[in-house]
């Protein structure tokens, strides 16, 4: 194995060539090069997992250089020549960006964390990255190139991105003050708790308010170019969520034979439906007709690789819509006539105990009156309770996040047997109890994962619950 390369500010006083150097899994503490005598340049140097700590880059050279799992801690750039470098897969932290050249730099899968762009002019492509709590103030982004990146918490001032192509975004709590936007992608992109008014939209050539875009006019653009992401996220900002499932339906009749694009546009629907139920911008009740129009969608025309993949992305959807805990304002929208099951599977051959450890679960998380036995398989013990929708969706996360072994399975009403159908029953459910149902979830912390009694109040026997299912009837 080879030793660990560390350096510090003395391996920069003197001239050293740093042109092509292997420099992969280094450590960096300490430097700042404004003291260097000469200008240091690493062109075409390898920075694969290496970590930078509290270093002050100052004219440094990286044009071609690769950057493959790095770590920036502490750090500033400075008139810093990055050129067409590669950056992939890292990590920074609290990193200033200040006077820089970029020359189609390459940015894809990095995380940036509480960093500062002032008055940066990018020339980039940045594909799904992550930026957190950063700050871009005077930036443009002429003839860059920024595709499927997340925002969160961002705060953006008199900065300029209309400039560049920039697909498939994701903005949460960010903040725009004196902002340009293309309003072509603007409808492509997912969004949560963001104001809009301080920006302005480069509309037909011209930089218009939001509110003098011809909304219509563009809805019918997007539906002649079967730009069905867009036209689902239309609805979501016009806060008009029930026409999303009829344009779902649409999306998969128009790509049934055709094959090309279809994959990329439908995982990107899949993606951004994951963002709304995440970020509740789309109602339970929209959400879960989703699901069930995917889930019934004919795909034998599919080929193996997409059907994986969509797959794949619908168990995404429902996890975000069934095992993340909702806030008590979304729960009370979900339609009160709906009831669902719950099916919880215990390995043991003991009817009398496999109810006494079910009860004892649901117990801990709801009242007892809320569920209703209405069906049991033996092999081992199979218990099917009904509930209302709202008390199943705020009781699944806190079961499911407690057991390593946990697996759950989506079915829509059509798989359900005439005799189950017939033994839901309404449980009446008000917003006090859904307010007291989403205040317990520090209580919820039954088992560890190797079965640990968390809650001295419930059997260890929990351990042995293996399977949960919720059954949704709409």
């Amino acid at each position: 194995m080879n030793e660990l390369q560390l350096y510090r500010q003395d391996d920069f006083i003197e001239f050293k060539k740093f042109e092509s150097r292997n420099l992969s899994y280094a450590v960096f503490e300490n430097i700042d090069f404004h003291k260097a005598i000469h200008l240091i340049s690493f062109f075409r140097s390898d920075f694969r997992g290496t970590k930078f700590t509290n270093i002050q880059f100052y004219k440094n050279n990286f044009d071609r250089s690769d950057f493959l799992s790095a770590v920036f801690i502490d750090c500033s750039f400075e008139k810093v020549q990055f050129g067409c470098c590669q950056m992939k897969n890292c990590y920074l932290k609290n990193v200033k960006f200040t006077n820089n050249l970029y020359r189609n730099t390459s940015i894809h899968s990095t995380t940036f964390v509480d960093c500062e762009f002032p008055d940066e002019t990018f020339l980039i492509n940045m594909q799904h990255c992550k930026l957190v709590n950063c700050t871009f103030s005077g930036c443009t982004f002429e003839m860059s190139t920024t595709d499927s990146d997340t925002f969160d918490s961002c705060s953006f001032n008199n900065t300029n991105l209309a400039t560049m192509h920039a697909e498939n975004h994701k903005f949460v709590k960010c903040q725009f003050n004196n902002v340009c936007i293309d309003s072509s992608y603007f409808f492509g992109y997912s969004i949560a708790n963001c104001m809009w008014n301080q920006v302005t939209f480069l509309y037909r050539g011209d930089y218009v308010h939001f509110k003098d875009i011809l909304v219509e006019d563009f809805l019918k653009t997007l539906e002649a170019e079967h730009r069905y992401n867009d036209i689902i996220n239309f609805y979501i900002n016009k806060r008009v969520q029930e026409k999303i499932p009829g344009i779902l339906k649409k999306c998969f009749y128009y790509y049934k034979e055709l094959s090309y694009g279809r994959l990329l546009d439908i995982s990107i629907i899949l993606e951004n439906l994951a963002f709304a139920a995440i970020y509740e911008t789309v109602d339970y009740d929209i959400l879960n007709e989703v699901i069930a129009i995917i889930t019934d969608a004919d795909m034998s025309s599919y080929c193996f690789d997409e059907r994986i993949e969509i797959d794949a992305l619908c168990t995404k959807l429902q996890n975000a819509l069934y095992l993340r805990p909702h806030s008590e304002k979304y729960l009370a929208n979900i339609d009160i006539n709906s009831i669902s099951t719950l099916s919880i599977s215990l390995n043991s051959d003991d009817y009398d105990k496999c109810v006494q450890t079910a009860e004892q679960l649901l117990n801990s998380i709801s009242n007892r009156s809320y569920w209703t036995l209405i069906e049991k398989k033996k092999g081992s013990w199979i218990l099917i309770y009904s509930a209302a929708t709202v008390i199943v969706l705020a009781a699944l996360p806190k079961i499911i996040k407690n057991f390593a072994d946990i697996y759950f399975d989506i079915k829509t009403k059509k798989v359900l047997s005439d005799k189950l159908l017939q033994k839901l029953k309404t449980t009446d459910i008000s917003l006090k109890d859904i307010k007291r149902l989403t205040s317990v979830a520090q209580e919820a912390e039954l088992l560890l994962p190797a079965g640990e009694c968390m809650n001295k109040n419930i059997s260890k026997n929990l351990a042995d619950v293996a399977i949960a299912t919720i059954t949704a009837n709409m």
